[in-house]
């Protein structure tokens, strides 16, 4: 009976103590729907009404390429795109004809760039249309109704204008072969990057390709960045002070510059002195190694291969007899000619063959 007593009281005491946790816990869910019905009541009631914050990327300007004076061979300029969104459009059929119709590109067109989203994720942008006016900018913001109404004759939700930024050249044709070109990531690439570089390229990034664009491209290319925003059931941003530092941002990191040895003057002077002939002309400092100039010829322009037209006229110079792809200074195969007699001629002093005062006549020919 005395055991039985004693354990009863022990039992008892810790009885007390789980009431205390229990209430404690209690306490502790009452504060938890305290904030968030009472001091965050009115930021959930308005996400709650169709809104939600949206992720919204902040491009990175790639690095300016200099020469060795300091003179600029590769810039950037805003340029804006038309893009569609899967992920928020919600009338495929209408919205990808109010696209056709207001921009007047070919539905044809339109249907198989909107095939490409079963390829990447819904909240990533389709560009339908790149480096649009400033018209057709004005022509989508205008028609786009922050609140759809069924009656209405275009259907813009999902439809949007971004800014990206575009590589331009102030003398486009001087060191084509050189520099490189900026395009859009293809698959294949991508998977490469993937290994090399971890979560650093996505589909629909811009990618360096041939040149120092690609060699550098890494380099180059900066750290996008993102700000969230409000945006209502059709993608319009909302503008809600109460929740306004609620909201993330994070700045974009521009890509390093690089400050080349090329010389910008020796380059157009090389141009100037090909005209159409072909060919190819390198320069080097003799005391330090570093190359001056290397220039190809045919080159090809490429701010026509950077603008809005760059497929087609990619097409028409990787196709065409003159190969105005090919870098004749490092891809072409030529023979040495006259430029090899310094060779013979340092291998027969060597050899005591001839005497650094015997003459030697070339015909064209030696037997």
């Amino acid at each position: 009976m005395k055991l039985t007593q004693e354990y009863t009281l022990d039992i008892e005491g810790r009885f007390k103590y789980g009431m205390v946790l229990v209430l404690i816990l209690i306490l502790i869910v009452i504060a938890r729907l305290y904030f968030l019905q009472v001091i965050k009541g009115s930021f959930y009631h308005f996400f709650s009404t169709e809104n939600s914050i949206k992720a919204t990327s902040i491009p990175a300007p790639r690095g300016v390429i200099f020469d060795r004076r300091g003179q600029v061979l590769v810039d950037n300029r805003p340029s804006f795109n038309i893009v569609v969104i899967p992920q928020y459009v919600v009338d495929p059929e209408k919205s990808l004809g109010s696209v056709s119709t207001l921009l007047g590109i070919p539905r044809a067109e339109l249907d198989e760039i909107w095939k490409k989203r079963f390829k990447q994720p819904k909240y990533q942008p389709l560009i339908v249309k790149a480096d649009v006016s400033l018209d057709d900018v004005a022509l989508i913001k205008s028609r786009k109704n922050p609140w759809y109404d069924e009656m209405d004759r275009y259907d813009l939700r999902g439809v949007d204008v971004i800014v990206k930024y575009q590589r331009t050249y102030p003398e486009s044709s001087i060191a084509t072969h050189v520099l490189g070109y900026v395009r859009e990531i293809d698959p294949k690439r991508l998977k490469k990057y993937d290994k090399l570089y971890p979560g650093k390229y996505n589909p629909g990034d811009m990618v360096g390709v041939r040149g120092l664009e690609e060699r550098w491209d890494p380099t180059l290319r900066g750290e996008d960045g993102y700000e969230e925003r409000i945006v209502n059931a059709v993608g319009r941003e909302v503008d809600y002070e109460v929740i306004a530092s609620e909201l993330k941002r994070h700045p974009a990191v521009p890509g390093s510059s690089l400050q080349l040895t090329i010389d910008r003057d020796l380059q157009e002077l090389a141009r100037e002195m090909f005209g159409e002939r072909k060919g190819a002309a390198v320069v080097i400092d003799v005391r330090t190694g570093a190359v001056l100039a290397m220039y190809s010829s045919p080159s090809y322009d490429l701010n026509k291969l950077a603008g809005p037209n760059g497929d087609d006229y990619w097409k028409q110079i990787s196709g065409h007899p003159d190969k105005y792809l090919l870098n004749r200074a490092t891809q072409g195969g030529y023979p040495p000619g006259s430029t090899y007699k310094i060779v013979t001629a340092m291998a027969a002093l060597s050899e005591g063959v001839v005497t650094p005062e015997e003459r030697i006549t070339c015909g064209g020919a030696y037997v």
